[in-house]
């Protein structure tokens, strides 16, 4: 859905304190329908439907907050960072922050709250964009600022999309990239520098989802070389495309995500049973034709690094950084702190 759409819809869902009461509901019922569940406060004088909030995806439900945000303030904030990525339509993977954020030019615009995080920065009006009411910061100076402040899981997943989002091909995103690099360096000493240095230089653009992103970030942070798209030849002529290889490794990695078993576009009218037995048959062929093991992960194996570690090494595929023989079970203790903050 096209995002001026997906505001609206998501702005109708909400009710301002005010309008519950000019429905006849007291405000000792209203604080009941919230403690229950049935209506969910986003911030102060604004609600939204329980059931519809429990159904929403976790974009969705920033976005819901940035509309909220922005009907209760005095005067239009630009909003930023992971706010500005919600509303560029950018993944919010894993991310689990109640507050906005916003940004203005002078410490008295970074005034904090249990529901806005507000960032003291130097803002151009040239990077701001705007979608109705909204202001928001551009694509670039985005995905710069999650970079600096949020995980890396979340920050590669968010540039690699605002790479798609950029433009057509591979060069051209890396190009895209790149870029942001360059502005880093012409940025030094800003807080979250560094951090903004390691998501982007594993960020390239060639992930067809967020879960493919935190793969490539997870294998190159265990010391593997990847290669990501990997046509391999199929009977027709046509390539069939991996997810990755695992170079010198005999291994192709494919990641999981059951989009392909209810996506109209990628069922093309077959069943999800068909769509088995079609990689299946994919599957044989890859390995017939090109000697190498295809393994696959899911959701539930990207949670840490040191979980998505372990399964490769319960496939046999042992990761360059990590021990054969860790000292203790199941301890990736050097690995430690790759996956989090400095």
């Amino acid at each position: 859905m096209e995002m001026r759409g997906k505001l609206s819809e998501l702005g109708s869902q909400l009710r301002s304190r005010a309008q519950i009461l000019a429905l006849g509901t007291s405000a000792r019922e209203l604080e009941q329908a919230v403690s229950s569940g049935k209506l969910r406060r986003l911030r102060r004088g604004w609600y939204a439907d329980g059931e519809v909030w429990r159904i929403l995806h976790a974009e969705d439900r920033h976005l819901m907050r940035v509309v909220a945000a922005a009907r209760a303030a005095v005067r239009q904030p630009v909003f930023s960072h992971v706010s500005a990525a919600a509303l560029h339509g950018l993944p919010l993977y894993r991310h689990e922050g109640t507050r906005v954020h916003t940004i203005g030019p002078t410490p008295a615009f970074a005034r904090s709250s249990t529901r806005v995080l507000q960032h003291a920065a130097v803002i151009d009006e040239a990077e701001v964009q705007v979608i109705g009411p909204l202001r928001f910061t551009c694509l670039e100076r985005t995905v710069i600022d999650v970079a600096r402040t949020e995980s890396p899981e979340l920050s590669v997943a968010c540039a690699d999309a605002a790479a798609r989002l950029a433009g057509e091909g591979s060069e051209t995103r890396q190009q895209w990239i790149a870029s942001l690099r360059q502005r880093l360096v012409s940025q030094p000493g800003l807080p979250g520098n560094a951090a903004a240095r390691l998501a982007l230089g594993h960020a390239d653009g060639s992930a067809d989802s967020v879960l493919e992103s935190v793969s490539r970030l997870y294998l190159q942070l265990l010391g593997f070389e990847v290669r990501s798209q990997v046509e391999v030849p199929s009977p027709n002529g046509a390539p069939f495309r991996v997810d990755f290889e695992l170079v010198g490794c005999d291994v192709f990695g494919e990641v999981d995500g059951m989009v392909k078993y209810s996506d109209d576009g990628i069922l093309r009218g077959r069943s999800p049973h068909q769509v088995v037995i079609d990689e299946k048959r994919r599957e044989d062929w890859i390995r017939g034709t090109t000697g190498k093991r295809i393994i696959r992960w899911g959701a539930s194996d990207l949670v840490s690094l040191e979980t998505f570690a372990r399964l490769l090494r319960s496939y046999g595929v042992l990761p360059p950084l990590v021990p054969p023989r860790p000292r203790s079970s199941g301890s990736l203790v050097h690995l430690k702190g790759l996956n989090s903050r400095n």
